[in-house]
């Protein structure tokens, strides 16, 4: 059980600085190559709370390498970070009036999705690969801004921050 994060755009460096910020008071394990995570899976029931997952294969989606990750660890919740406070309606127009959307389920984020271009390497929120990990294994994702390093503390502490994906309160009443 635990927490598998993940980290967009230049993913193996922003695995590297998160996991130096989150050592200092959590178990971590930055997972940095594919060999590391065949080694962590076969150690399941010594796995770190905290498993952080960023650029293992080139050409594949960072989101999907660290679902598919995140289930078999068998993690609570996976918590991806990206540039933005929240997902939002209209995600991909720029100057819309947007809201806040807190919660939504897979029909809603695969909605979204759908609207965005997506191509390898440009993914700007989330893949259909990696939301069809997250479904299948019903592990919540909470998006979060990964630019305040405060963000990543307050979810860790059940805050009220970023957009979750699946059954949060469910996770968060057995986490805390």
């Amino acid at each position: 059980e635990g927490f598998t994060f993940y980290t967009e755009g230049q993913s193996r460096i922003h695995a590297d600085m998160l996991s130096m910020i989150l050592s200092k008071k959590y178990d971590i394990n930055n997972i940095k190559n594919y060999e590391e995570l065949l080694n962590k899976t076969n150690e399941k029931g010594e796995n770190s709370k905290i498993n952080i997952v960023g650029g293992l294969f080139p050409g594949q989606s960072t989101n999907a390498v660290a679902a598919m990750a995140a289930e078999t660890f068998g993690s609570d919740l996976i918590i991806n970070m990206f540039s933005f406070d929240y997902i939002v309606k209209n995600f991909n127009q720029e100057n819309s009036e947007t809201k806040r959307i807190s919660k939504l389920n897979y029909v809603e984020l695969n909605e979204i999705i759908d609207e965005i271009e997506q191509s390898p390497g440009h993914y700007e929120l989330f893949d259909h690969s990696a939301l069809k990990f997250v479904k299948r294994s019903k592990i919540p994702v909470l998006f979060l801004n990964g630019n305040n390093t405060d963000n990543i503390f307050d979810a860790l502490k059940g805050g009220d921050i970023g957009t979750i994906l699946g059954e949060w309160e469910l996770i968060m009443s057995e986490l805390f």
